[in-house]
This record gives structure tokens, C-alpha cells and sequence, in this order.
């Protein structure tokens, strides 16, 4: 019976620091004699050690409770509490007799550097404790190396599992900061999240973690938002001189980490060295006085009139942050005591924080929007703040682009400018344009040395070419079948007739059939044959209408005659599996449905409306690097669709076999929205394009037009969304869709319609939206040099001879590789006259320092003029 209340007693004897004095209190008691204690004695010693045990278990409960929550025991249901040893151990420290430890509480015992005896340390110990130093930078005395050989007994000793994470913070006490802040989000009673006050319900959101990098403005969005938001911000700077002790001691561990993994021969190795290099140039920085450590807390209030009113701010504002790799999550059962942690207490009772070197705490000081300037961009405008905006669309995740506004409003020209700032830096840099009026980009790439293919005269596009691609996701053999059954759709639509499922499943298996003659199938070394064409498609066609048979009427044409017996005897047995299908349908269905294709696809015969798009392609563009497409010959025809649905494929194709970077442009895009194939083409190409450094410009007159949506998953608001680069231009009016879709407010409707529009005015402005980057209000100028190239065909075309010159040049210096000249002023030069270099390599080069605010012509020299004008539709001054 009393060996229960003695093992009671000295287990919270030995927590307080009084085991000794109780223990003999104890002994006395037993032994009993006149130096005994009385029994109120005994009493009072009790009541002592159970006022000291409650005042620990409510303490310890604070400091827990408050800063930890119950989680469910996987055993028996039972909440348990993790005990944060490191508070407990110091109230203990703050009790009478002195700080005690916790058992299990990840406390172990350390070497003394004084116990160590150098002389019997072994040489393989003795010399890493030497060669650490050396690494560090340290002086190899016998007292350094006594410390040395004291951490390594304690590291070597260690389990692996148990080396410290990060920089400073080791994995269990970063996992108690974390759960000490943010409670797991599967403990949720009635609302422990919110707070209802002054009228209001209201939520404070902290980050989950830092980012691994940031750079200026990376929460800008907090504080340009209309939504109702208050962000605080705490920087407490860390003492230089304990802070580079315990780097010293990180980079110890990682010396020792990495020592380990080459004695096992281990190759995974890479991320450890990434950390000491970072630690290298962090202590460097340090100890020279550079850089300074601050933990750093951040806390965002949202509030609401109704709860679902703060539910959908807070998910809005998780958003806005969301692509800076920020994760904001609510503080639970914390809500009330996080309110000091605001403004006016900022006191920080939550302690949720991440260290950043003071370069990155700065960058939390988003006075200002932070400048857009991609590495390798061009320059789009200049912002509200007179910051160059200077973006690189294939720095983004998606290449492509959508450009609207009304006729005159800019928007061609700005398409042009930015194809011009590209071409001056980048000589390698490839461009096609479908130009539908003749009048937006022929001149312009004619101007430029470009070729210029000319539809309605004796130009042949063969729409049955297929290429090898670079090894995108998808089948592109398939994905050709595919385009080619919608082109055949497209032109039924545009004859008022629709394409019935028998007849669009006959002409897909005479289009496979027409490829197997030629030995093309969906493998990707076959892309490279010879491609069948339109007439090889109506002949087949005939043939079944006849009631042929198709295997008497099948023969391989080009490189399949030459084909060995092994690919002969496979490519026979895929002709066999298509003609059974054929044979299959029923003789007089089959005759009839072939008839009809082929009376409906007469446009096709030798001077049929399509004739242009029957037979081999007669132009040779493997090697131009400017080409533009005038369909001006079928503008008020209803084969301007069925055209466009062609060449988007035709440049697809292309693209696809093209190494170099590429821009594929498509004025009056609205041609293409409205045909279901077209769109899947343009879903296709914006999805893949990135695969093959290509990006589609799509111009249209208004972004009505895109917020569609559709039956199919390739509606224009799907192909809107894909376009990581968004312009709108002027606009009369804008539809309630596309308020919503950029959550305009009434001042910015009311800037779109007053936009000054380059017809009208020396610039021209938009709104810029870049995917991850916050929106922009952009004055396009351009020098005199630059509008006269873009509009003035006879002014710029000494220039054009410069252009090839420039170029040819270019690449002569860089395949010799003997030039003097610095590779980015020959890069810059690739393309250009000497003129338009030295002038606009300042359009694509500006940078946020070299600029505090737009002058009147940023670009030109001092020259004094620039303008930026309107579409050339209705001003042939204007783009």
C-alpha cells in the first residue's frame, strides 16, 4: 500500500528538482525516532507536492493546449496531446530547485569536448574532424578539434532518420512550430475558425510554409485586392553571431551526411550539396556583414458580413496567393488569441514563422506593384507606374495568346510590335500569320523579306501532309484522322449540309486507306514518306462508288513500292483489316454513302473552289523564316473557314516539326470558334504547343466571343482559358461575362472604354492579363523607326535588305566562331539592319532600373516621335 504514494511522490519530486529533500523527509518519517517528522509535517510535504503537480499539469496544459489540439488515438479513439518538451522543460527551469528534463522528451546527452583524449581518438576520426575544419574555414587547434571530434562522436552515433531538416530548424521542432501554429484541418468542431465581431464575421489565415523563393511583390495580390483584407507583417531580426553557430553546426552535419553516402557509394547525394552551397554562401554573407536572418510572421484577416460571404473571400484570397506556392490556412481553437497578433497589438502571440535573409523580408513591402521583366522578354507597354512590362510568353506554362479589341483600337499593331521586339532578339526566331483581309500582316512580312503565299492563283496546300513530330503526348497520326474528318465537317457546314456518323466513319477509313498506300501508319517513323493527297482520297472514293473492290483497286504508291518484305507483309496486313471493314457495310449502302462523299466533295476536283487544296504542296517553306498566308481571295466566301481549318492544321504540323522557337498568328479568329473541329485543332494546338516551343497568337474583335461555352471540351471559353497571355483592347461595350471572368470593378470598365486607341493617338493602351502575374494597365509607344517598319511598307524597305544581311551575318559569326563581338550583341543583331538595332534593342532590352516612368517616346533616342495606332482595316496609317 505505501510503496504506490512513495513511487508517486518521487516521480514528481524528481520533475521539481526536490527528490532529495522529500526522499529524507520520507526515510525519517519510516524510521520513526525523535527526529521524526509529525504527521502535519507529512500533510504539509503532500499538499506541497500536489500544489506543485496541479500547478504543472495546468501550466503545461496552457502552454500545450493553447498551442496544440487533441488528435484521435488510431487504438482506441481517445484524444491524446503531443507534449511540447521544449515550454514544459521551461517552466519547469522556472520552479523551485532549478530546470528539470522529461523522459522521451528528444533530449540526449552530449559529449564534452573536455572528455575528449586526442590521444586515443582513432586516425580516420582524427583526420575528418581535421578536413571539416579545413572545409570551414577554421584553425585546426587542439581545442577546435576536440569540439569537432565531440560532434562527430555524438553525429556517429545518431540515427540517420534523426539530422536536422533545413537550415536551422530540425524536424521535430519544425513539426512542433507547425502544429504549435496551424492545427490539422481534420479536427473541426461547431467553427473553430471564426471569429464574430463589431457586426462581422472574420477569419486570420496564416501561411502553412514558406516558399522555397520569392522575389519582389510575390503577395502584391493582398494588397491590390478589393477584397476585404488586413495583412500583418512581423520581422524579428536573429542574432548574427548564435545563428552562424548553429549554420556551423548544419553544415557539420551535412559534411558528415555526405561523408557517409560516398563511403556507401550512394548517388542521391545531389539535394545535400545544393544545402551546403546554400550554406556556404549563407555564412559567407554572413560573417562578411551582408545579410541579416529575420523570422518572419504573416497574418491575413478576411472578413465578412455572413458566413459565406467570409467563406468565399477567404477561398478568393487562397487563390490569390496560391500560384506564389503559398498555402494560407486558418488558425483553429486559436482565432481569439491570433487577434493580437494584428494591427493595433501586433504582439505575435501565434510565433508562425519562417526565416527569410533580409533580401527576401523586403520583398514582403509591396508598395508598389512589383515590375514584370521575364529574363529573355520582349517589352509589352509601360505600366500605371512607368515600370516596363517586359514579358516572355515561353517562360509560361502555356505559349499561346488572345488579343481583342475593336477596329482601330490597337490590336494588330500591338500583335506586330510584339513579333518585331521578338525577331531583334532572337535570329533564330520563326513566324506564320494567316492574314484573311491581305491587308493586316502581308505588307509587314513582305517588308521583312518574308514569303508570302498567295491563295486563289496557282498555290497548292496539300491538307493530307503529316510530319514527325517531336514526341508530344498524344497519337499525332490520330490526331491527323481527326483534323481530316473535320475539315470534311467544316466544308458540309459550309454548304448547309451536315456530315452524318456513316459518312463521317467511311471517309475516315478511306483517309487511313489512302495513307497505308503510301506506307504511312501510326508509327512515327513512317511520317517521314511521302504523303497522299486529296486526289488519291476522291479516287478511292470513286472506286467504291463503282462497287470495286477495295482489294483489287488498293496499290502502294511513292515510298511504299520500295518497301522490304517484313514492312510489306505488316503494312498488307492493316490494308486487309481496313477493306474487311469495308467490306463489312452493306454493298449499296456503301456505293450510295461513297456517291454522296464524293458529289459533296466535287470542290476538290481541278477547278473545283477547293482546288487549292488538291494535290502536292507547291511552295517550298521548309526554310523560310517570315510566312504569311493572303486569304483575301475567299474573304466573302464560305470557304474561308474551311481554308483557315486547313492552314491551322498545315501550321500545327509544321510546328511540330520545327526546333526552333515559333509564332503561329490568326487574325479574325472568330471563323475558327464557330466550327466545332476548328476548335478542337485550336485545343490541340494550345495544349501541345509548348512541347515544340510554339505559340498561337489568336486576334479577335471582342472577348464575347471566347466566353461561350459549349457541349464539346474545346469551347471557346476552354481555349480562352489555355492562353496563359490575354489583351483587351478598347471596347464600346463589355458584356456581364467578361466582368466576371477577370472580376472587373466599374473603374475598369470604365478605363476599357476609354482607352486611347492608336488610330486616335500617339499609343494605344490595354489590359494585360499574365497567368501567375497580376494585371496590368499598358501604354503601348513604339519610335517612328518602328511604326514606319510596321506601316510604311517604302519607308522600311532598306531596312528589309538590312534584315537578311544582318542575319546571314549573324549566323556566319556563330557557326565560325571566331568573332570578337560579345554573343548577345551578335544575337541581338540576328535579323536586323545596324539602324534598327542600335535603335530597338532598347524596345526589348529596358529593364525596371533603367527606367522610373515612360517618357514621351521611350523608345526612340531622342528622335521625339512615336505612335502606336489602330487596326489598318479602316487607317492604312493606323497598323
Amino acid at each position: 500500500m505505501s510503496s504506490v504514494p512513495v513511487a508517486w511522490v518521487l516521480g514528481i519530486a524528481s520533475a521539481t528538482g526536490q527528490v532529495q529533500q522529500i526522499i529524507q523527509t520520507i526515510q525519517r518519517a519510516i524510521q520513526g525516532g525523535p527526529n521524526a517528522p509529525s504527521p502535519f509535517i507529512l500533510i504539509g510535504v503532500a499538499v506541497g507536492v500536489a500544489l506543485l503537480l496541479g500547478l504543472g499539469i495546468l501550466a503545461s496544459r496552457r502552454l500545450v493546449g493553447s498551442s496544440q489540439h487533441p488528435s484521435t488515438n488510431a487504438t482506441n479513439g481517445a484524444p491524446e496531446t503531443e507534449v511540447d518538451s521544449g515550454r514544459l522543460n521551461r517552466l519547469l527551469s522556472w520552479l523551485p530547485g532549478g530546470s528539470g528534463s522529461i523522459p522521451g522528451a528528444g533530449t540526449s546527452a552530449r559529449t564534452d569536448p573536455a572528455n575528449v583524449n586526442l590521444e586515443k581518438i582513432d586516425d580516420e576520426t582524427f583526420d575528418r574532424a581535421v578536413s571539416i575544419l579545413e572545409q570551414e574555414g577554421r584553425e585546426t587547434s587542439r581545442a577546435n578539434i576536440r569540439e569537432q571530434v565531440a560532434r562527430l562522436i555524438d553525429f556517429e552515433a545518431a540515427d540517420p532518420d534523426e539530422f536536422r531538416l533545413g537550415l536551422i530548424q530540425d524536424a521535430d521542432s519544425q513539426a512542433q512550430i507547425d502544429q504549435a501554429s496551424v492545427a490539422p484541418p481534420s479536427i473541426v468542431p461547431e467553427d473553430p475558425t471564426t471569429l464574430y465581431r463589431n457586426g462581422e464575421f472574420v477569419r486570420i489565415l496564416t501561411p502553412a510554409s514558406a516558399p522555397e523563393s520569392v522575389f519582389g511583390g510575390w503577395l502584391i495580390n493582398l494588397t491590390t485586392t478589393n477584397l476585404d483584407v488586413r495583412v500583418s507583417y512581423h520581422h524579428t531580426p536573429r542574432d548574427p553571431t548564435t545563428i552562424r553557430g548553429a549554420l556551423q553546426d548544419r553544415l557539420t552535419e551535412l559534411q558528415i551526411a555526405l561523408s557517409r553516402k560516398e563511403e556507401k557509394g550512394a548517388t542521391d547525394y545531389h539535394e545535400d550539396l545544393n544545402r551546403r552551397e546554400e550554406l556556404d554562401r549563407l555564412l559567407r554573407r554572413l560573417t562578411e556583414g551582408t545579410t541579416r536572418l529575420y523570422d518572419i510572421g504573416i497574418y491575413i484577416e478576411v472578413a465578412g458580413s455572413t458566413r459565406d460571404e467570409l467563406e468565399e473571400t477567404a477561398r478568393k484570397v487562397q487563390q490569390l496567393v496560391a500560384d506564389r506556392d503559398v498555402e494560407l490556412v486558418p488558425l483553429e481553437f486559436r482565432q481569439l488569441e491570433s487577434q493580437d497578433a494584428i494591427a493595433p497589438v501586433v504582439s505575435d502571440p501565434i510565433q508562425n514563422t519562417d526565416l527569410m535573409e533580409h533580401d527576401a523580408a523586403a520583398t514582403l513591402f509591396g508598395f508598389v506593384e512589383p515590375a514584370i521583366a521575364h529574363e529573355d522578354g520582349v517589352l509589352y507597354g509601360f505600366d500605371e507606374t512607368g515600370n516596363p512590362v517586359i514579358v516572355d510568353r515561353y517562360s509560361l506554362s502555356g505559349f499561346s495568346k488572345v488579343i481583342t479589341g475593336k477596329i482601330g483600337s490597337g490590336k494588330t499593331f500591338a500583335a506586330k510590335l510584339s513579333l518585331w521586339r521578338r525577331l531583334l532578339i532572337d535570329p533564330e526566331f520563326t513566324a506564320i500569320a494567316f492574314d484573311p483581309t491581305g491587308d493586316d500582316f502581308v505588307d509587314f512580312f513582305e517588308t521583312l523579306g518574308g514569303d508570302v503565299v498567295t491563295f486563289g492563283g496557282d498555290v497548292t496546300i496539300n491538307p493530307l501532309e503529316i510530319h514527325r513530330g517531336t514526341g508530344e503526348a498524344e497519337d499525332p497520326y490520330k490526331d491527323k484522322l481527326r483534323s481530316l474528318t473535320g475539315m470534311v465537317r467544316t466544308f458540309y457546314d459550309q454548304s448547309g449540309d451536315s456530315l452524318s456518323a456513316e459518312r463521317a466513319g467511311l471517309i475516315q477509313q478511306v483517309f487511313h486507306l489512302a495513307y497505308l498506300m503510301y506506307g504511312i501508319t501510326s508509327e512515327p517513323r513512317t511520317h517521314e514518306r511521302e504523303n497522299p493527297t486529296m486526289e488519291d482520297v476522291l479516287d478511292i472514293l470513286k472506286a467504291l462508288a463503282d462497287g470495286e473492290d477495295p482489294l483489287e483497286f488498293v496499290s502502294y504508291q511513292g515510298d511504299a513500292t520500295e518497301l522490304h518484305r517484313e514492312e510489306r507483309d505488316e503494312l498488307d496486313e492493316r490494308v486487309d483489316e481496313v477493306t474487311s471493314r469495308l467490306q463489312s457495310k452493306d454493298d449499296s449502302n456503301l456505293k450510295s454513302e461513297a456517291n454522296s462523299l464524293l458529289r459533296s466533295l466535287e470542290a476538290f476536283q481541278p477547278g473545283g473552289v477547293a482546288a487549292n487544296l488538291s494535290g502536292k504542296t507547291t511552295v517550298d517553306l521548309e526554310d523560310e523564316r517570315l510566312i504569311v498566308f493572303d486569304m483575301s481571295a475567299f474573304q466573302d466566301t464560305n470557304q474561308a473557314p474551311l481554308l483557315q481549318h486547313v492552314m491551322l492544321d498545315w501550321s500545327y504540323q509544321r510546328a511540330r516539326e520545327n526546333s526552333r522557337r515559333m509564332e503561329v498568328i490568326f487574325e479574325e479568329v472568330h471563323y475558327l470558334l464557330s466550327q466545332k473541329s476548328a476548335r478542337s485543332l485550336i485545343g490541340l494546338f494550345t495544349r501541345h504547343s509548348r512541347h515544340f516551343n510554339a505559340g498561337l497568337t489568336l486576334i479577335s474583335q471582342t472577348a464575347e466571343e471566347f466566353m461561350q461555352e459549349t457541349d464539346d471540351v474545346h469551347s471557346p471559353r476552354a481555349i480562352y482559358d489555355q492562353c496563359d497571355i490575354k489583351q483587351l483592347f478598347y471596347q464600346e461595350s463589355i458584356s456581364d461575362e467578361v466582368i466576371d471572368y477577370y472580376d472587373l470593378s466599374p473603374a475598369d470598365v470604365e478605363a476599357i472604354q476609354s482607352f486611347a486607341r492608336g488610330q486616335e493617338s500617339e499609343f494605344s493602351e490595354c489590359l494585360l492579363s499574365v497567368t501567375g502575374i497580376a494585371r496590368r494597365h499598358l501604354e503601348i509607344h513604339a519610335s517612328e523607326l518602328t511604326v514606319d517598319l510596321l506601316t510604311e511598307p517604302e519607308t522600311a524597305a532598306a531596312t528589309a535588305q538590312l534584315v537578311e544581311q544582318r542575319r546571314q551575318q549573324a549566323a556566319t559569326a556563330r557557326s565560325e566562331q571566331t568573332t570578337t563581338q560579345p554573343e548577345e550583341n551578335a544575337e541581338t543583331a540576328g535579323g536586323l539592319g545596324e539602324e534598327a538595332a542600335e535603335k530597338e534593342t532598347t524596345d526589348s532590352s529596358t529593364t525596371p532600373s533603367e527606367t522610373s516612368e515612360p517618357p514621351t517616346d521611350p523608345i526612340t533616342d531622342g528622335s521625339g516621335g512615336s505612335s502606336s495606332s489602330g487596326d489598318t482595316a479602316d487607317d492604312t496609317n493606323s497598323e
